[in-house]
């Protein structure tokens, strides 16, 4: 039997273990952003390939920053 997934095919709560920690780190991403303080998240996304966030772009962004190359 397969885990049941959320829209967009993101793991269930019954999948992941704490996931409420995402739920946590989302709503302190929101606060700090209402806070213009960026700093903890620019902290954050530099441990993320630059690949996955490539990914996270619109289609016709993501490709322009990969050739780019900058940041990896």
């Amino acid at each position: 039997m397969t885990a049941p997934v959320f829209e967009k095919g993101y793991p269930s709560y019954e999948a992941v273990n704490s996931l409420d920690i995402w739920e946590r780190v989302i709503e302190q991403i929101k606060e700090d952003f209402e806070a213009k303080d960026e700093t903890a998240i620019y902290a954050m996304l530099q441990s993320v390939p630059r690949s996955v966030l490539s990914a996270y772009l619109p289609e016709e962004d993501s490709h322009e920053h990969l050739r780019e190359g900058d940041g990896d």
